[in-house]
């Protein structure tokens, strides 16, 4: 009887050591694991959003270029020009305003040309009239970004003819949703 009662302490005792050793064990595998996973998603964060921020820097430096190629448009360039020759040239206005018109093609939210004197000419979509901080871009080409349920890139470059006169103003606007 004696024998029996001590198997049975034996047999609660090593069943308690090995409960014991089995939480012991499993605790110190999930503390590496945790501490492993932590360390790969914080890893595969940060490459997303370096990755992120490269596209969004590109996306800038895109509808930089784009605004820097349209003031060098020769048709718009040639549509000014008759302009100032002739303010009241209806055709020529006419031209200025379906060059405008295509800049909506080339994924701007809003467009608008001012002559020399500032006086708005043309304009396509409603620029945004949001007043919030902005955040100079470059200082070159007068280009803001602020925020306006997106990004928004207002870029406003000089349109200069062949003799680097200036003869009007671009005002481009580019929402980027994120």
């Amino acid at each position: 009887m004696q024998l029996i009662r001590d198997d049975r302490k034996i047999s609660i005792i090593g069943g308690l050591l090995l409960l014991g050793l089995t939480l012991a064990s499993g605790m110190a595998v999930y503390n590496v694991m945790r501490q492993q996973i932590e360390s790969t998603l914080g890893r595969g964060l940060d490459v997303a959003l370096q990755g992120k921020a490269r596209l969004f820097e590109s996306q800038i430096s895109e509808g930089l270029a784009a605004t820097r190629a349209t003031v060098s448009r020769p048709f718009l360039i040639r549509s000014l020009e008759q302009i100032k020759e002739h303010s009241n040239n209806i055709k020529a206005l006419q031209d200025l305003q379906r060059n405008v018109d295509s800049l909506i093609l080339a994924d701007f939210t809003a467009a608008s040309i001012s002559n020399s004197d500032g006086i708005e000419l043309a304009r396509v979509g409603k620029l945004s009239s949001d007043h919030t901080p902005k955040l100079p871009i470059s200082i070159r080409s007068n280009a803001w970004l602020y925020w306006s349920d997106g990004f928004v890139l207002r870029v406003t470059k000089d349109i200069l003819n062949r003799a680097e006169a200036k003869i009007g103003s671009l005002t481009i606007e580019k929402t980027y949703l994120y």
